[in-house]
């Protein structure tokens, strides 16, 4: 393998640096074959000469296959890479495909685009295709651009959330190279001082007035459910946090008392309860059930409403892992946040016209 690589280097300096790396290889290599060797003999005594011999061989040549690859890292991670890249296009146990595409991202190699890329439009599992688009958001190769635009239309709601996210996360590392290498042309630059440029007559436009405050009371889990006190808990935090994100999106809500105050707007409460919260098989599926019930009051704690809803994830039946359940439950609270808060603001729209 040494002289295959010193002879096919294409310059004297390269040459030399492999040489002497390869020196360096083979005199570790034969320090530590003679260490190896003295242990072996002293402390396991093997009876003949010829097992020794044979024994010790084996060694040496392993260690010096060791530090080969430390002297030369990019033909360890090609390697890595084409492996990866098989167990990902042809294994059939999904929990393989799935380790080989996040140990593929977390290379962060540009070689591994071209095979997730493919896992991304073919793999018949969306949790493997999720996890694809992932990858290749945190690799930042925008090569991958056409693909996510695609994938960002998947029938999978967590493979279309994923391909988003990897193209918002490659947008943001395109500009900030952009920004830092200086490589906006001149065309590029009028057009982006004349988008921000107000003309004399012109006033920029003012975001308007949140005319709804929104207060996030308790939220509980109440579900009919075997769950430690803990692990509730968590369940309504994460349904509360996501809630509290879901109404930041509505620019007529606000969230904050100060300026609701400022902007006069009209106060409600809400208290949440997660009344199911259940794994169930259903024919071919096996559903995560996410039920939420909401209950409005105004300012002085009247009850005006009760508002009912929720969102079931199905997964196929033969493809289920409990490993999955955690991720299920959460894509099952994240799409009852975004359904509850549809069906809230369009309550809290109707109070306000009457």
């Amino acid at each position: 393998m040494f002289l295959t690589l010193t002879n096919g280097a294409s310059s004297p300096q390269t040459r030399t640096a492999i040489g002497r790396a390869t020196d360096r290889c083979r005199s570790s290599a034969g320090r530590a074959g003679a260490h190896l060797n003295r242990v072996f003999v002293n402390t396991v005594g093997w009876r003949s000469e010829r097992a020794r011999s044979r024994r010790a061989r084996a060694l040496v040549a392993a260690i010096a296959a060791w530090l080969a690859l430390a002297a030369f890292p990019a033909l360890a991670a090609a390697d890595e890479i084409a492996d990866l890249s098989a167990r990902l296009a042809s294994s059939r146990r999904e929990k393989v495909r799935i380790s080989a595409a996040v140990s593929l991202g977390r290379l962060k190699d540009r070689r591994a685009v071209r095979p997730l890329v493919r896992a991304l439009r073919r793999d018949r599992s969306p949790l493997v295709r999720a996890v694809a688009a992932a990858a290749l958001g945190y690799i930042g190769d925008p090569r991958a651009v056409p693909a996510l635009r695609k994938a960002a239309a998947d029938p999978e709601d967590s493979v279309r959330k994923r391909a988003r996210e990897a193209l918002a996360r490659i947008d943001r590392a395109q500009s900030g190279r952009q920004v830092a290498s200086g490589a906006l042309s001149e065309r590029e630059r009028r057009a982006r001082a004349q988008s921000i440029r107000v003309a004399p007559r012109e006033r920029p436009s003012l975001a308007p007035a949140p005319t709804l405050y929104v207060q996030l009371k308790s939220v509980t889990d109440k579900s009919r459910r075997r769950a430690s006190k803990r692990h509730r808990v968590w369940t309504a935090n994460t349904m509360r946090s996501l809630l509290h994100d879901e109404l930041q999106r509505s620019p007529e809500v606000t969230l904050d008392e100060r300026s609701a105050v400022e902007s006069g707007a009209r106060h409600f409460a809400v208290d949440v309860t997660i009344t199911n919260f259940n794994r169930r098989v259903r024919g071919p599926w096996v559903e995560i059930v996410c039920e939420v019930r909401l209950a409005v009051s105004n300012r002085r704690g009247r009850l005006l409403s009760f508002l009912t809803g929720g969102a079931t994830v199905q997964v196929p039946k033969k493809t289920f892992k409990t490993a999955y359940e955690p991720q299920l439950r959460k894509e099952a609270l994240e799409n009852a946040a975004k359904s509850m808060r549809q069906d809230l603001m369009a309550y809290l729209q109707r109070e306000l016209r009457n």
